[in-house]
């Protein structure tokens, strides 16, 4: 479905990034996509995303994560049928 190395497994961000400097609180994510454990006859066309991302803010450590799924036809291909 998609070519490796094609989208970054771990990544880093600044919430105030210029050409000189990088300030402000740091973003670090990681994404991955796998296989879904579903037992459907489409299966093999679908995928599980995950992606995390973590910053620290007022010396809060903080955290998100979201998890969806992205078919190869798009979702009106399974819907309608």
């Amino acid at each position: 479905m998609i070519t490796p190395g094609y989208l970054p497994t771990n990544f880093t961000a600044y919430y105030y990034e210029t050409a000189n400097t990088n300030s402000g609180a740091v973003y670090s994510g990681s994404l991955s996509i796998s296989p879904t454990a579903l037992g459907v006859n489409y299966a093999n066309d679908l995928r599980l995303v995950s992606i995390s991302v973590s910053w620290k803010t007022g010396g809060l450590q903080r955290s998100r994560q979201l998890l969806t799924y992205a078919s190869k036809y798009g979702i009106q291909r399974y819907v309608c049928n």
